[in-house]
């Protein structure tokens, strides 16, 4: 019962740290558009 519940955690793990990189990979591209908008701002 347990290496169930373990192979089933498995998946849920690796799609939450999907969405997780997701979220890093959009905030790294809002702030590298803020620098670059600020660059040619100025």
């Amino acid at each position: 019962m347990s290496s169930a519940n373990s192979n089933a955690a498995v998946p849920l793990a690796v799609t939450k740290f999907r969405s997780f990189s997701v979220i890093i990979q959009q905030i790294y591209a809002l702030t590298t558009l803020k620098k670059t908008i600020s660059l040619l701002s100025s």
